[in-house]
């Protein structure tokens, strides 16, 4: 009976800590975090290929993308509140730093860079290039 109470304590300060102090596994606003569960493919976009890394803590994702028209690449763009950037200008990527990367990353031939537009120091970035001549497009996710 006395173990039964002290194992009943027990997991009562577990939830509570986990619960009540609010320390969670994997926090709520990780939801819909990999691109595929946020845009689903539809019309003419596709995940050719995607990588996930860590994705409790510090996850990093990757999609490698197929568009048929600028309507799927506008609603990627959209959907992950991205504004266009110059290719010249550094992005706040922390793919460039895995080892090893995906043999897909980084995109050849891109030729435009959407970044969201406050992740500089904001724990949250988020990066797409697109090469309009072969319709393929990268988008990265991370978040620190």
């Amino acid at each position: 009976m006395r173990n039964a109470i002290t194992v009943s304590w027990l997991c009562l300060a577990i939830f509570q800590i986990a619960g009540c102090g609010k320390i969670p596994l994997i926090s709520e606003n990780r939801k819909n975090f990999p691109p595929w569960e946020k845009c689903p493919e539809q019309g003419g976009l596709r995940y050719v290929e995607k990588f996930v890394r860590d994705p409790g803590h510090d996850p990093i994702y990757l999609a490698l993308m197929s568009y048929e028209s600028d309507t799927d690449l506008e609603l990627v763009v959209n959907t992950f509140g991205l504004i266009q950037s110059s290719l010249d200008k550094e992005s706040e990527s922390r793919a460039n730093n895995l080892t090893p990367k995906p043999s897909w990353f980084p995109l050849k031939n891109a030729k435009t860079l959407y970044v969201f537009p406050e992740s500089f120091g904001q724990g949250y970035s988020s990066n797409l290039w697109v090469d309009p001549d072969s319709k393929m497009m990268l988008l990265e996710r991370t978040w620190w």
